[in-house]
């Protein structure tokens, strides 16, 4: 009987010293002051550097970007607004 209380008891201040020491480590992770900026700051930032970023929108690079049937095909590359449209039938 008295091993059965030992064991017990060395079990319960185990785990107690367990859910203790988690309950401290969340406390300071989650009570930490962001160790970064924010994700959407930095997506900004990479937005603002890229070369077709100006006067503070996208800038299309090509009038008209070619499909893979283009170039696989060999086809001219054109825009579809120079293009002359087909009659109705």
């Amino acid at each position: 009987m008295v091993k059965i209380k030992r064991r017990l008891m060395t079990l319960l201040i185990t785990l107690s010293i367990i859910v203790a020491v988690l309950f401290g480590v969340s406390y300071l992770i989650l009570h930490s002051p962001p160790s970064r900026r924010s994700p959407r700051v930095l997506r900004l930032e990479r937005i603002q550097h890229s070369p077709n970023y100006r006067d503070g929108r996208f800038q299309k690079s090509l009038p008209y970007a070619p499909s893979y049937a283009d170039q696989l095909y060999g086809r001219p590359h054109q825009d579809p607004l120079e293009v002359p449209l087909r009659p109705p039938r």
